[in-house]
């Protein structure tokens, strides 16, 4: 099951990424946004993941189990994607009032007029990097010179490895990559026919270790390749015309992130009762612990002391969309205004203690090991 979830994980991100790069997105702009109405004891309200749930986002099943949604007058549902596009277009259109998307998906759907703006960071790191699995010739950086690597075609570790290459004095042309058109990479490297792959700490690591395989990851950011990744998007009509919408469900968000960060056990034990499917074998539990755990080691350096839960700094935002620009994106495509980008005024309101963030990183160490 777990294998099954990885492959389609990354099959909907590579997708997404083609999408936005062969058909260009306008994430529905001009689509009226239907009005919510007020006054009712509990508003109905959408938000879509991009993919179905996973341990790495058991914060959502955390919220809606604490109450933090329907204290504030909110009936949450919460909704499979079909990728980040759709659920972009979902949020675009009004179909959904929030979605959970990777900031690179957003900021390559951003286009004059786009429907949508993101609102709060749910995980401070993309995760980005290079897997390996016990055994393989890599063991750092260099290693990878004269080895072949997989990378999902349309994804977005592949074509950022050149610059990984560079920062680490390494010669990328000595590195062969296999671009996979489909998301079986994870059977080359099984099969020792691919020394390592490009991928994610995020979707990688619980799938493989789930299983039984030891894998290691050699992040982007380690090189500073900075990206935020699942990111909160809302409409840019329901924030201007709805801010107390807004502000209640990010702060019931915050809350789930919050009380997954210190407790995440607790976290577990209500994914597992939200997602029933997950817990009828042992590594059907380990992914979702895995991808809890995973979740905890995306905690942001310095945002959140300084300003909250779910704040964005300007200045990296502004960096991750030149990035983008450079790396990913379509040539001539028009320049991403960070302003644009993301709306602050929703966020700080849910924070942690000093101790409270002591706690958190005390959480996430065991989950360190996987990255070098």
């Amino acid at each position: 099951m777990t294998r099954r979830l990885l492959r389609e994980d990354l099959y909907l991100m590579a997708r997404t990424r083609r999408f936005f790069l062969n058909a260009g997105f306008a994430a529905s702009a001009g689509l009226a946004f239907p009005g919510i109405s007020c006054g009712q004891a509990a508003e109905k309200v959408v938000v879509s993941l991009a993919t179905g749930p996973r341990g790495q986002t058991a914060y959502m099943d955390m919220a809606q189990a604490k109450g933090y949604w329907v204290k504030r007058g909110l009936d949450v549902e919460i909704v499979r994607g079909n990728g980040a596009a759709a659920t972009i277009g979902a949020v675009g259109s009004g179909r959904a009032q929030f979605g959970l998307v990777q900031m690179p998906a957003i900021i390559l759907s951003r286009t004059p007029g786009a429907a949508v703006t993101c609102i709060a960071i749910a995980q401070y790191d993309s995760t980005l990097g290079v897997g390996f699995l016990q055994g393989s010739p890599i063991r750092e950086p260099k290693d990878i010179e004269g080895r072949t690597l997989t990378a999902l075609s349309g994804g977005i570790a592949g074509p950022l490895l050149p610059l990984y290459a560079q920062r680490n004095g390494i010669d990328v042309t000595t590195v062969k990559i296999v671009n996979i058109d489909s998301p079986l990479n994870d059977q080359m490297v099984l099969q020792k026919k691919a020394d390592g792959l490009l991928g994610t700490v995020y979707a990688n690591v619980p799938a493989y270790a789930s299983e039984g395989h030891k894998i290691h990851f050699m992040p982007y950011r380690k090189a500073g390749i900075e990206l935020y990744g699942l990111s909160l998007i809302a409409g840019r009509r329901l924030c201007d015309r709805r801010p107390d919408l807004c502000h209640s469900f990010v702060d019931g968000l915050m809350e789930g992130i919050r009380d997954t960060l210190l407790n995440p056990d607790e976290a577990l034990d209500i994914y597992l009762k939200a997602n029933p499917e997950m817990g009828v074998s042992k590594n059907g539990q380990d992914f979702a612990r895995l991808g809890i755990g995973i979740f905890l080691t995306t905690l942001g350096e310095g945002e959140i002391e300084s300003h909250g839960l779910g704040w964005a700094d300007p200045a990296r935002l502004g960096a991750m969309a030149d990035l983008i620009a450079a790396y990913l994106a379509q040539p001539g495509a028009p320049p991403v205004d960070p302003a644009k980008l993301f709306r602050n005024d929703f966020t700080g309101q849910i924070s942690l203690s000093p101790a409270e963030l002591d706690q958190a990183r005390r959480n996430m160490r065991p989950f360190l090991k996987y990255t070098v």
